[in-house]
């Protein structure tokens, strides 16, 4: 399988495709963005559709490489994008105060302004969910547009989410996972559970859940 990242160190500013050998990894390319330590033009989220890798950089661009590396375009985009996603062939930018949706071929099929989107966090078939400060936003694609289902305020800041099976388990700034309920139209407003990793202290960066299990870091 492949793994690909960001790239922020020693001056280098772009993505990388790392190949899993099952023993051992080795990294298959890389690829810049932006001129040496121009860290503020770097990717600010990636995603993968069908094999391909797409980027969304602080110079308000999109781009998409083939599994090879090549380049297959790099778009203008109307602002900056903070965050991107994918499912079923549709990509999702942020803006901050908005989510737009795209094609595979970096054409905006829809753009919709909230007052504040904060980042995307998972993509759920045609719900997306953000992270904004202390809260997880849910919005649903209406196929011209999204609107706003529901607001959940977490115990902490969030420093993301992952959806599974109905249940939305969010980790925080203060070592705090939870999970709550996605009714729909509506969120639980207290966690089925919570517990309290780092004695409230460190942040729990990122959460995915799988079959049965719930992994951290």
């Amino acid at each position: 399988g492949s793994i690909y990242g960001i790239m922020k160190n020693i001056g280098k500013v772009g993505v990388m495709k790392i190949d899993d050998e099952g023993g051992s990894a080795s990294t298959a390319w890389s690829r810049e963005t932006a001129p040496e330590f121009e860290y503020e033009k770097s990717p600010n989220g990636i995603t993968v559709v069908d094999g391909l890798l797409y980027a969304v950089t602080g110079a308000n661009r999109m781009i998409k490489w083939d599994s090879s590396g090549d380049q297959i375009f790099n778009k203008s985009l109307s602002g900056e994008g903070n965050s991107i996603e994918s499912v079923d062939g549709n990509i999702y930018v942020s803006f901050g105060d908005g989510i737009s949706r795209y094609d595979k071929d970096g054409n905006l099929t829809w753009s919709e302004s909230f007052s504040s989107t904060g980042t995307i966090l998972d993509v759920e078939g045609n719900d997306i969910y953000t992270s904004d400060s202390g809260e997880v936003k849910k919005y649903t694609d209406t196929g011209t547009g999204a609107t706003e289902e529901w607001i959940l305020n977490t115990a902490g800041s969030v420093e993301d989410a992952s959806i599974r099976d109905g249940g939305v388990y969010v980790s925080s700034d203060n070592g705090i996972i939870e999970k709550y309920i996605d009714k729909g139209s509506t969120a639980s407003s207290s966690p089925s559970w919570s517990k309290d990793l780092y004695g409230n202290s460190d942040p729990v960066r990122g959460i995915l859940v799988t079959d049965d299990n719930v992994w951290v870091g």
